[in-house]
């Protein structure tokens, strides 16, 4: 697949959800343009690192509204294959469990789909004991 391009699905809810009653949320009001430029300035600063190693793949960030699964199909159909991300293992749910995206995308997806593992995990990011 060399040359292909690589277009980076970062979808976000909108309208975003909340179990606060409308009271309990104040008086700002979200903006949905600031959602939406957060959600591209996560999905390029994830790339960044992986653009400046594999400076010959250029990828887009495709910032959409909505369901995640739904813009993934939807891209599925011009795509020559679409990668997903498997969640860490959980405490209550076995390694081989999927997420919801996950599945959705390869029940309906219309390109073939490869589920990657996730990365390896930084000392970082381990729970403090």
């Amino acid at each position: 697949m060399r040359g292909a391009r690589l277009q980076v699905v970062a979808a976000y809810q909108w309208p975003l959800q909340s179990w606060a009653v409308p009271a309990e949320l104040g008086p700002t009001m979200i903006d949905q343009d600031a959602v939406a430029n957060e959600t591209r300035a996560l999905a390029e600063g994830f790339l960044a690192p992986h653009g400046a190693r594999h400076p010959g793949v250029v990828a887009e960030p495709y910032v959409p509204a909505g369901d995640a699964a739904g813009h993934l199909v939807a891209a599925s159909k011009g795509a020559d294959l679409v990668v997903v991300g498997r969640h860490r293992r959980r405490l209550l749910a076995p390694a081989r469990i999927l997420g919801s995206v996950t599945q959705a995308v390869l029940l309906h997806a219309a390109s073939p789909v490869a589920v990657v593992p996730p990365g390896p995990v930084e000392p970082q990011d381990l729970p403090e004991d």
